[in-house]
């Protein structure tokens, strides 16, 4: 009885209460999607574009024939030891090959699940997981962002408000703590997908600049 009496006089609390359950289930609602994207980026990963690429008349020969070398180089066999699966080797070398060493191994890393290689038009485009994800603006992030330091705010006002703290106390438990779970969510929410959208913007100039040197690459050889 002195728990329900103590919350009774925090009129603030059921509001509070209210307001995270309707934010977390925003959350829920517009983020569970793009956990299954995540998934399917692994689909969206495989080295399909490498077979794609390589019958393409706009990869010259010497590209090409530079893929099986570069399968035995050092550095490609010593990645599986360090943490990276098949696959994310087999993209590295992917990108490393079609750009013909243009592009860093770090660069590599951050944007391989994030393009693909269209046979028709001969040349590097955005997949489909990253069109999905480009559509998240940046002002959506910093929404994400603003939120999640508001509810942290509102977490440690709530820790101050209790004359001797402690984390097992009930006002806590019922405001202070799901507070900071929703910051925690929406930080990383609006964090990550500042990310995504850097690592979009570095792909988006790979495909750019790597576009270029393949229609140069015909026009030497025409030459």
């Amino acid at each position: 009885m002195e728990y329900i009496s103590f919350i009774d006089e925090k009129f603030d609390a059921s509001i509070t209460l209210i307001l995270l359950m309707i934010v977390l289930v925003y959350i829920g609602v517009t983020k569970f999607p793009h956990i299954l994207d995540a998934i399917d980026r692994l689909k969206y990963g495989k080295i399909e574009p490498l077979e794609k690429a390589l019958e393409s008349e706009h990869i010259n020969e010497r590209t090409k024939t530079s893929f099986k070398m570069l399968l035995q180089h050092n550095y490609f066999q010593k990645l599986t030891g360090l943490g990276v699966s098949q696959l994310e080797r087999e993209k590295l070398i992917e990108l490393h090959i079609l750009s013909e060493g243009e592009i860093s191994y770090e660069e590599i890393r951050d944007i391989m699940f994030y393009i693909d290689f269209d046979k028709e038009k001969g040349g590097f485009v955005l997949n489909k997981y990253s069109e999905k994800l480009n559509g998240y603006t940046r002002s959506m992030s910093y929404m994400y962002i603003l939120g999640g330091t508001a509810f942290l705010i509102l977490a440690y006002l709530n820790t101050q408000e209790i004359d001797d703290f402690k984390i097992s106390h009930p006002y806590f438990l019922l405001v202070g703590l799901p507070a900071l779970f929703a910051s925690i969510v929406l930080l990383y929410s609006g964090f990550g997908s500042l990310n995504n959208n850097r690592k979009i913007t570095m792909a988006q100039d790979f495909i750019k600049k790597q576009n270029q040197i393949f229609n140069n690459n015909l026009e030497n050889e025409s030459d």
